[in-house]
């Protein structure tokens, strides 16, 4: 995973938290669920990206 990924995947963090509000919103409680174990990759990918930047 490069650090030039950095800024897609916080893109990416965005979109999905905007898509699990909606969800939420709407009461489709199954679509929020799924989502937000997207979200829980995307941040965590995020943080080993700040790991590896911050041990170079």
């Amino acid at each position: 995973m490069s650090p030039k990924e950095r800024p897609r995947l916080l893109e990416i963090r965005q979109n999905l938290m905007d898509r699990i509000a909606e969800a939420e919103r709407e009461g489709w409680l199954g679509e929020a669920e799924g989502l937000s174990v997207s979200l829980a990759a995307a941040e965590e990918r995020i943080t080993q990206l700040d790991a590896r930047e911050q041990r170079q």
